[in-house]
């Protein structure tokens, strides 16, 4: 589970970052994207860039 503030990659390219808000369950968080989301799918891909 990445922590709070930390920064995700999704989409096909891992073009799209996502900063982690919350955490709303044990496998689930809640972010804000940092660009358009466009053509990014459910199951798509996340991988933890960092922490902030």
């Amino acid at each position: 589970m990445p922590k709070i503030n930390s920064v995700l990659k999704a989409g096909d390219d891992g073009q799209i970052m996502i900063e982690v808000l919350i955490h709303l369950n044990t496998e689930t968080v809640r972010g804000i994207a940092r660009a358009p989301t466009q053509g990014l799918d459910c199951g798509s891909l996340v991988t933890i860039l960092a922490s902030l």
